[in-house]
């Protein structure tokens, strides 16, 4: 995901060779990650968050997932009361 601290440092890792660099940048890391602070650390995130395609609130989420689950439920049933 990208931060600020990402986007600062992506592709300038080398540059890390410093020791004073190094805890320079630790300590910003460190402080705030324990301050909750995303913008400054690296936040990692799962696979699937390319997953996510767009934000639609819970009840259309519920709704849409209780249709499929009857849908297939149906289909299911269809097929064991078919004759074979």
């Amino acid at each position: 995901m990208k931060t600020r601290f990402v986007n600062e440092w992506h592709g300038r890792e080398a540059e890390l060779v410093e020791p004073t660099l190094i805890e320079r940048e630790m300590n910003r890391y460190m402080t705030a990650m324990q301050s909750g602070d995303p913008d400054n650390t690296g936040v990692w995130v799962g696979e699937a968050t390319g997953l996510i395609h767009d934000v639609r609130p819970a009840a259309d989420l519920l709704q849409e997932i209780a249709e499929d689950a009857e849908h297939l439920l149906k289909d299911k049933a269809r097929d064991h009361t078919k004759v074979g």
